[in-house]
Order: structure tokens, then sequence, then C-alpha cells
């Protein structure tokens, strides 16, 4: 068993059961960073991430380390397999004729014995694989275990009214309008409410309540304002002061 320690820089083998491990090649210059690996005949191959190419060493002693394609004209080289006739003889494919006579797949036999059959048929999930081993059927068991475990009483689907969902989406829609518009009102009032300036005035005749006790006096009274008098309006003046406060026709005061 070969493999390849792109941490450690090294190419190592073993044995199938994990003994004689030894080390084929350890070098940092060599070995920059190897992804994959394959062994074929006396050489190994494998490939190189930083150095994007594909070498070649002596797969005993890891000598000859030769690169077999040009260095850094590989664009991330991945996986790495070696095809030869001497490594997977070429062999009978007895599925080419006719599909080896199966109705649906043709798979090769292991050929354990020279009697074993060359090609074995396989069939597709659902089918069996009939009595001659070629042909596929309808696997009967599996249709009647599908069949009884469906329920028996199966109720009929009700389809929905369209006027129903009309008129659910309709008052769905109202409501929404209205709650944007109750919405959109609050903003209004509170934005009046905060650009709105207001002033008030006290008047200081309204201050007094009913407790306070005032009396109107005749010789209290003074006219705000004088006005020039005719000859007329004095006589008839006169004549008033001289008559007395108390006789009929004028109002009492106290």
């Amino acid at each position: 068993v070969y493999w390849a320690d792109a941490k450690l820089n090294l190419i190592s083998s073993c044995e199938y059961d994990g003994s004689a491990r030894r080390q084929v090649l350890r070098s940092a210059e060599t070995l920059h960073h190897p992804f994959s690996i394959s062994v074929f005949e006396d050489h190994i191959y494998w490939t190189d991430w930083d150095r994007q190419a594909i070498f070649r060493a002596n797969k005993f002693n890891g000598s000859n380390v030769t690169p077999i394609t040009a260095v850094h004209m590989l664009q991330n080289p991945m996986v790495l397999h070696v095809y030869h006739p001497y490594r997977q003889p070429d062999g009978i494919n007895y599925c080419a004729a006719v599909n080896g006579h199966c109705s649906h797949l043709c798979l090769p036999a292991p050929q354990v014995n020279p009697r074993s059959p060359k090609i074995s048929c396989a069939c597709p999930d659902g089918l069996v694989l009939m009595a001659d081993g070629l042909m596929c059927t309808e696997d009967s068991r599996s249709r009647e275990e599908a069949v009884d475990g469906l329920p028996r009483d199966i109720l009929p689907l009700e389809e929905p009214d369209d006027g129903m969902v009309a008129g659910i989406v309709i008052a769905i829609v109202t409501v929404v309008l209205i709650l944007i518009s109750l919405i959109a009102l609050a903003v209004y009032r509170h934005y009046l409410h905060r650009n709105v300036t207001s002033m008030n005035f006290d008047n200081p005749v309204y201050r007094k309540t009913t407790e306070d006790q005032f009396s109107l006096e005749k010789n209290q009274y003074q006219p705000t304002r004088i006005y020039p008098s005719t000859v007329g309006e004095e006589a008839l003046n006169d004549f008033l002061a001289q008559e007395p406060l108390t006789s009929p026709g004028t109002n009492d005061y106290v």
C-alpha cells in the first residue's frame, strides 16, 4: 500500500496488514504538496498542487524523480489514474450482444469456476426477476401492500367557494385599511398638537367671585368722560339738582 503525506512531505508504503512500513521518498524540495498517487510496475506517480505537474519516481527507493508533464503547466491537478492492459486486462463483454438477453439490467457475473454464468440479470425497484432469470415483471406483493396501505374510507375533498374566499379577502382588506386610516389620523393629530402654538390671556374682570361684596352709590359714580353742555342742558341739570330724590317718578336709592 502506498500513500502520500502532504504535511510531512513524504511518500510511504507498507504491507496490506500494516507491517513493514518504510519511507519511499521524503523531500521538501521535491514533494511540495502531493495530492493523488498511483502505482504501476516499478514506478509511483503523483500530482503536486504547488508545482502544478505530475511526477514519477522509483517505487522502491524514490530515486529518479522526473516530471512527466511540464512544471506549472497544469491547473489544479487532482486525482491520478494509470490505465494499462497489464493493470486491468481486457475481457469479453457478454452483455454487448442484445443486452445479454436481459429485459432490463445486464451485469457481469464473477467467474468462480469454468461453469459459472457469464452474466446475471437484475431488475429496478418495483420489479422482480422471473423464473427464467432474464425477464422482469411487476411485483404484485408490493402493489398489494401499497393498496392495503391506503385508507378505505376516503372523503371527497370540498372545493372552496369562490364567493366566500372573495368575501374573506375583502373583509381583511377593509380591516387593514381602517387600521391604517386610524393610525394616520392619530399621527396627524399628534403632529398638529406639537406644531400649534397657543397663548393664554387672563382677564382680571372674571377674577371676582360671588363672595366679593360691592355696592353702588350715586355720589360715587363719576362719568369717565365730560362732554361740553349747552345752555338748555345746564338749565335742566339745575332743575334736577333742586328736585328731591324721593319724589314720585324717580328711583329710590339706599
